[in-house]
């Protein structure tokens, strides 16, 4: 007589699975930021970081390792850096598990690591602009030539639209894993977020 199995659940997380340890080290706005340069950098070093941030080498040690301890980065060669070597990180196995319902946490602990995560993604943004502001770019509606674009918008989306503009959403993720590919023209940050307004009472 055989025994039949268990189906697995297609519910069931698959692949990499952040937890406690992958939050924690995400925690930090600095190291959030470091994962989330070198996202778009790697393979790159602590020297790169240190460049793209506008931080100090010295001070990105601590929160490389802590990177690296969590497999957001790994370590996957050395190469000479003037008179010295220094390691030049990849994305580690941690990394590619960028999903939401991927996570060991309870549904709570999530909802709020998620948060934080969304408001340090725009926070950089916002330091993004000021320095491009300060450096002369001047985003101008209209003009695709212009390297400056943001825009914040409030409308009503029925189904159809609201399903159009998740299609230009994916569409722009495919478009980052290309860039991240190919490595060609300049490193830029986009964050974009899509959320339904929560209808308050007013407080009496």
């Amino acid at each position: 007589m055989t025994r039949k199995t268990k189906p697995k659940s297609s519910s069931a997380p698959q692949g990499p699975v952040w937890g406690s340890a992958q939050w924690k080290a995400l925690h930090s706005p600095a190291r959030f930021e470091l994962f989330t340069l070198a996202e778009g950098a790697a393979p790159c070093s602590i020297s790169d970081l240190a460049r793209l941030s506008g931080r100090r080498a010295s001070s990105l040690y601590r929160h490389i390792a802590s990177l690296e301890k969590a497999k957001f980065l790994v370590a996957i060669e050395r190469r000479r850096a003037g008179r010295r070597f220094e390691a030049v990180y990849a994305l580690g196995p941690m990394a590619t598990a960028r999903s939401v319902g991927n996570s060991s946490d309870g549904p709570a602990q999530v909802h709020l690591h998620v948060g934080r995560m969304v408001e340090r993604a725009f926070r950089s943004a916002s330091r993004d602009v000021r320095v491009a502001l300060k450096e002369g770019h001047r985003p101008l509606l209209g003009d695709p030539a212009t390297p400056l674009s943001f825009a914040f918008e409030v409308t009503w989306l029925d189904e159809r639209r609201r399903r159009a503009v998740y299609e230009l959403m994916r569409r722009m993720r495919e478009l980052v894993q290309e860039g991240r590919a190919e490595r060609t023209g300049e490193l830029y940050r986009i964050v974009a977020s899509l959320s339904p307004l929560t209808r308050r009472s007013s407080a009496s």
